[in-house]
């Protein structure tokens, strides 16, 4: 997470809850379970009760990965109970000016409201036979994204006039898609679903969505311009990083979410009391075990990227095949698969750390 999103200065961006998503997460929580469990165990359960409310009261598809992202009442029990643990919270939030009293926020009250509401309105409704609801109908989030693209593709002119307003709108309805009008937009946009399901509904129709294809993977062997790259390396036991249990556990992680992703069950482990200590914390059981061999092509292409790569990012053109190469020049026996998803993970998370730096100058 980045660490700006902790301390935000900016009114607007607080007003827009910038980073408020990242940090009251389930993987926020499990971080302080992770560190030490006995001293951060009120902490991580508070946030716990935070991301699950932001779930409920959220939710956009009948069914999703995540069961509190479900359609309102796909998990009756488990989602009336996430709504009665932040009424719980609010309701014991004291203030340091004035802790003794009982008086609430309006934020407090908005938010107690907005439980009872859910849970009143669902309960209603149930009588007419709508087995779920689409929480995410019930907040200003789509009023607002659509308000951020009819300022965005204007590009510098973030508060046009009426009538501009009414030309941005035509554009709009001809292109589904804001960055394609403009490239460079002055205004976040904010992801929406490409669904058309109404508020209510039934259950009878539903369907699950397929995964998502592999992006293909280059041909195997290794490529002669990369293996005389001169590159110096360094062996992984003398890798500083991997001494650190957040990294090895952060490989770990990678790995099983590769094991997982390329279906690759010759390269999992059966042992199940080696899982790693993220995995069984952070996966809800999602990702595979990966096994030691699977772990240490990892490490070794971690170490690779680190001295491919440098610092920041190679420069020339395609830097994800070229790496592969690179790698496969020195270990042959490694599949390509593995290689290049390893890569693309690695790749893709330095470009958005060096786009955060830059954003922060």
């Amino acid at each position: 997470m980045d660490g700006r999103i902790v301390g935000l200065t900016s009114l607007q961006k607080r007003a827009e809850g910038e980073g408020a998503a990242q940090l009251f997460s389930a993987s926020v929580a499990m971080t302080f379970l992770f560190q030490d469990e006995d001293r951060y165990a009120m902490q991580s359960k508070a946030i716990l009760v935070v991301d699950s409310w932001f779930d409920v009261s959220n939710s956009r598809l009948p069914m999703c990965s995540k069961p509190m992202k479900c359609g309102f009442g796909m998990y009756e029990e488990e989602q009336l109970q996430a709504l009665e643990d932040m009424k719980e919270l609010v309701k014991s939030i004291r203030f340091a000016n004035n802790p003794d009293s009982n008086q609430k926020k309006p934020n407090q009250k908005g938010i107690l409201i907005s439980c009872n509401s859910i849970a009143d309105l669902y309960n209603d409704l149930k009588k007419e036979k709508c087995n779920y609801l689409l929480t995410s109908k019930f907040n200003q989030d789509c009023v607002e994204n659509f308000f951020s693209r009819v300022r965005g593709i204007g590009g510098n002119q973030t508060h046009p006039t009426a009538l501009e307003v009414l030309h941005r709108i035509k554009l709009l309805t001809i292109c589904s898609d804001p960055l394609n009008l403009s490239t460079n937009p002055s205004v976040e946009f904010e992801e929406t679903s490409d669904n058309n399901e109404v508020i209510l509904g039934n259950t009878e129709n539903f369907g699950q969505n397929e995964s998502a294809d592999l992006h293909e993977t280059p041909n195997e062997g290794g490529s002669s311009e990369n293996s005389e790259l001169g590159l110096d390396l360094v062996e992984s036991s003398s890798y500083s990083e991997f001494q650190n249990p957040c990294t090895q556990e952060g490989i770990k992680y990678v790995a099983g979410y590769i094991a997982q992703k390329l279906n690759l069950k010759d390269l999992c482990s059966e042992d199940t009391d080696d899982v790693g200590q993220w995995i069984k914390m952070n996966s809800n059981g999602g990702y595979a075990n990966p096994s030691e061999e699977l772990v240490d092509m990892c490490k070794n292409c971690e170490i690779y990227f680190q001295t491919f790569h440098g610092k920041e990012i190679y420069v020339g053109s395609n830097p994800i095949e070229k790496f592969v190469d690179f790698v496969q020049s020195k270990h042959e026996d490694y599949p390509s698969k593995v290689v290049y998803c390893c890569s693309k993970i690695r790749f893709f998370a330095r470009l958005k750390q060096l786009n955060q730096k830059i954003r922060a100058k």
